[in-house]
């Protein structure tokens, strides 16, 4: 991926975007014009390359053989999951964090700490956040590795995976 996207580009427009200077849509024809000046650089022959999808929501998804290929098991070396209760549904994490937002629904601050009223966000430095729940109603349990909570419309539970990352939940 450095050959085609520098990551300080991606967490400028994101940057951008979080201050409400550049719409998403603009942010991803950006991206995808980046992508596409940077590859025309490129020399022929044998190079890396990344296919990447993009999903009905417009977030960019890395095809899981691609990701085999890096990362072993794209799982392998994630840091969270959370699971939703009522069905079931798992998303992994490198980071995660509690975001708190203002009344008008725009991005207030980012917490290390689970509170009442803030959105549990996994990969919340990325241009494209893994998940984002509504608002916490009510902390179930919660332990060093593991948290339970309520949220607006859900249950989750959320795994700490990897206990080299010292963060707390």
């Amino acid at each position: 991926m450095p050959e085609y996207l520098k990551t300080a580009f991606i967490k400028d427009l994101e940057l951008q975007v979080m201050m409400g200077k550049l719409s998403y849509t603009r942010m991803l024809e950006l991206i995808q014009e980046e992508v596409i000046k940077n590859y025309n650089k490129m020399i022929t022959g044998v190079q890396p390359k990344i296919l990447l999808t993009q999903d009905e929501n417009g977030n960019l998804k890395m095809d899981d053989e691609m990701g085999k290929l890096f990362f072993d098991d794209p799982n392998a070396n994630m840091n969270y999951k959370l699971v939703r209760e009522r069905d079931g549904l798992t998303k992994y994490g490198r980071e995660m964090g509690w975001i708190e937002f203002h009344e008008n629904g725009t991005f207030k601050e980012k917490h290390d700490e689970p509170a009442i009223g803030r959105s549990c966000m996994l990969d919340p430095h990325r241009f494209s956040f893994t998940w984002l729940t509504t608002s916490v109603t009510k902390i179930v349990e919660q332990r060093d590795d593991y948290i339970k909570f309520n949220t607006n419309n859900s249950v989750y539970e959320l795994f700490k995976l990897n206990k080299q990352n010292e963060d707390t939940i």
